[in-house]
């Protein structure tokens, strides 16, 4: 019996998937003992005044792997769609590092569970939700996009300027810190503005000047997002170039999301080595250390403390005060946490699920998680027009800051509303046709 055409081009076409998907598999599983290994030769002996010790646990191993499988399960598998790059960028910093650490550490499985049953929430947005088209009207014209873009210009130098001009301290990421200590009269608008500036317009106007070729102001948006690491001192300011590069990069090429997980593997390897070797502690300290390890260790510290204290109820953000509830303390939750802990006087930030246990509970993590797997859909129904690199890198940075920030903050001081308002702008563009001048790759998502 001859089989026809459609069902040779459907075999063909569900080995090309079970290849990649093992090879994704193998790549992520590589990518998870590689932290771990970081993690137990170098991160630990270096910090382990810090409280990232290790007190391993064979049986929480066993089952840190078969978590690991479900994360694996849970990934969306739709190279198009932005929501899974986003996905992806949250496992490799969130999740992966905090299955490692569970394990590594002796710690409690409820909340990493928890976690889990998080991740598959979100999962299920990705992946079974319907995806719409929201558009805004008819098209605008490009010279409103480059009206935001001249705003976005006066904004950032404003800011700058304001600070005094850039400090070359920031050379060395030893300084930042002393750095961000001498702005802290910045008034609370100013706050805003920075934060909207490098978190919202940095990545939706270098995404459009991508999108139009236009390498000039490009280049600019660039330079701006320097300007502001190198004024106030935010490391993640820098980041958020490198980040940007790499998935325009990346993503205009086949199997992205696997080259993706290489450099983040590759980047603990050579984070690792340029230490032992005495080259540079830099990216040690920025990728394995700062990235992945305190904030996941700073996971667990609040569902700790928050485990034996009253919950916040939102009230640690000023919105939450404002609306909600009022604060008990009288310094921000980080300061009395790592406090709790150790007294080293630092602020533990931590990231989007955690600050869900510290609000409501286990209640208010799968809150948490119905919220961002939301956005994840709104996301892909906004976006769906636009070149991939585009769409992926605008919200990438926001997904990566969600390993260090409360949901409420990410929202609302890192400006996502006028991310997706802009980003649902440029998608209205291209649905109507209004892409001369775009490369022909570039005039279809």
């Amino acid at each position: 019996m001859v089989k026809d055409d459609n069902q040779l081009f459907s075999i063909s076409r569900l080995r090309i998937i079970s290849r990649e998907g093992f090879f994704l598999f193998v790549s992520l599983c590589l990518y998870k003992v590689i932290i771990e290994a970081v993690y137990i030769y170098r991160i630990s002996p270096l910090y382990s005044y810090a409280l990232l010790t290790t007190n391993t646990n064979i049986n929480k191993m066993v089952y840190s792997w078969l978590l690991f499988i479900l994360i694996f399960v849970a990934q969306p598998k739709n190279p198009n769609k932005p929501s899974t790059y986003l996905f992806l960028f949250m496992t490799l910093i969130m999740w992966i590092p905090l299955i490692s650490y569970y394990w590594m550490n002796d710690m409690d499985s409820s909340y990493v569970t928890c976690e889990i049953l998080c991740i598959i929430i979100i999962s299920f947005w990705c992946r079974l939700m319907r995806t719409r088209r929201f558009l805004i009207g008819r098209s605008v014209s490009y010279s409103f996009f480059n009206a935001i873009f001249a705003i976005y210009t006066l904004m950032t130098v404003y800011l700058i300027l304001k600070r005094g001009g850039i400090d070359l301290r920031a050379l060395n990421f030893r300084n930042v810190y002393d750095i961000r200590d001498e702005y802290n009269n910045l008034r609370s608008i100013d706050g805003y503005l920075m934060n909207w500036s490098a978190r919202a317009l940095f990545p939706a106007m270098s995404s459009y000047m991508f999108l139009r070729r236009k390498k000039g102001p490009l280049a600019l948006a660039f330079l701006l997002q320097i300007g502001l690491y190198m004024s106030y001192g935010h490391k993640t300011f820098l980041a958020s170039t490198v980040l940007m590069i790499i998935v325009f990069v990346l993503v205009l090429k086949r199997k992205a999301i696997r080259k993706i997980i290489t450099i983040f593997s590759v980047g603990n390897v050579v984070a690792y080595f340029l230490d032992v070797l005495g080259i540079t502690i830099a990216l040690r300290v920025f990728l394995p250390y700062r990235t992945l390890f305190v904030p996941v260790k700073n996971q667990f510290h609040y569902f700790e403390y928050f485990s034996s204290h009253d919950f916040l109820q939102l009230s640690g953000s000023a919105l939450g005060r404002l609306f909600f509830s009022e604060y008990k303390y009288d310094r921000p939750i980080g300061y009395i946490v790592e406090a709790y802990f150790r007294n080293s006087g630092s602020n533990g930030n931590t990231g989007v699920f955690s600050y869900g246990f510290a609000d409501f509970g286990f209640v208010g993590m799968l809150i948490v998680a119905v919220i961002i797997g939301f956005l994840f859909w709104l996301i892909d129904c906004t976006t769906d027009k636009l070149p991939l690199p585009v769409k992926v890198g605008a919200f990438s940075y926001w997904a990566v800051t969600m390993n260090d920030n409360s949901l409420l903050i990410t929202i609302i001081t890192g400006g996502l509303p006028i991310l997706i308002l802009i980003m649902m702008l440029m998608n209205t563009c291209n649905f109507f046709g209004d892409d001369k001048g775009l490369d022909e790759d570039f005039a279809s998502g």
